[in-house]
């Protein structure tokens, strides 16, 4: 499988883009003007390949040295394991969660490389629907 076979309906996402974490205040209702691009082109930069794995999950390999475009777990968190050892800063990263009927800060951070950590040929891993990068998952729900 290579990245052409990979569609992502990115153009529809980009009609409910929300920026900050209040709908009432900040920067307000975004509209998309104007998408121009492929997304059947999907790409890293030189050096990545895409591909699915036997459960439809998308995983990343870097052929050559290359630096990361999104966040990677740093640290193992329940049920995804961390990435190898990267060179790069890390950051905790908190969320949004729904407790007893509001929103709320993630209790726990979760502890991510940065963008732009260094990550040596050969890197592999997995693309969470969130965005970020995970080894493997430590439990598969079957």
């Amino acid at each position: 499988v290579n990245s052409q076979s990979i569609s992502l309906n990115w153009q529809t996402a980009l009609q409910h883009l929300q920026i900050g974490g209040e709908r009432t205040y900040g920067w307000g209702r975004l509209t998309l003007v104007r998408c121009e691009g492929d997304a059947g082109n999907l790409s890293w930069g030189e050096g990545w390949e895409w591909g699915l794995d036997e459960y439809g999950l998308i995983r990343i390999t870097a052929n050559a040295e290359a630096r990361l475009p999104v966040h990677a777990l740093a640290a193992d968190a329940h049920p995804y394991q961390a990435v190898t050892p990267l060179q790069g800063p890390v950051e905790p990263v908190l969320g949004w969660e729904r407790q007893q009927g509001r929103y709320a800060l993630s209790r726990r951070a979760v502890i991510m490389y940065e963008p732009g950590a260094q990550v040596p040929s050969g890197f592999s891993a997995y693309l969470h629907p969130w965005g970020w990068l995970y080894l493997c998952p430590s439990v598969r729900a079957e």
